[in-house]
């Protein structure tokens, strides 16, 4: 049925705060929810890049909690995205979480600066 056990509020919820393009999907931690967390936090609709992400990993566990539940999902991918989001926000200290996201502005505004000069690193 691809969701619908709570008739997609949760998930126009999520498009309303964040825009369409921001997906809220399972595998809280996988490449294409890192890449959606990232739009999330760039949109920051909280105004608090923190708090804008941490609404979309609610989202995105709701999301996979709403496909568990209408049978799209195994009980086992929604007990590792519960996993996954509590080692994040529950089990690593916040001041570890804030120095990640110093690095990745960092990491951001040098690559762009990079990038203005002509010179490109490769990971």
């Amino acid at each position: 049925m691809s969701g619908g056990h709570w008739d997609y509020k949760n998930d126009n919820a999520c498009y309303e705060m964040y825009n369409w393009d921001v997906t809220p999907t399972y595998g809280i931690g996988g490449k294409s929810q890192k890449h959606y967390a990232k739009m999330a936090r760039e949109l920051d609709p909280m105004e608090d890049v923190e708090l804008s992400d941490l609404v979309y990993d609610v989202f995105c566990l709701i999301h996979s909690a709403d496909w568990y539940k209408s049978g799209d999902n195994s009980e086992e991918t929604y007990r590792n995205d519960v996993e996954a989001f509590k080692k994040k926000w529950f089990k690593n200290k916040r001041s570890d979480r804030l120095k990640e996201y110093v690095d990745a502005a960092v990491e951001e505004l040098r690559d762009k600066l990079m990038l203005m000069i002509g010179e490109q690193e490769t990971e």
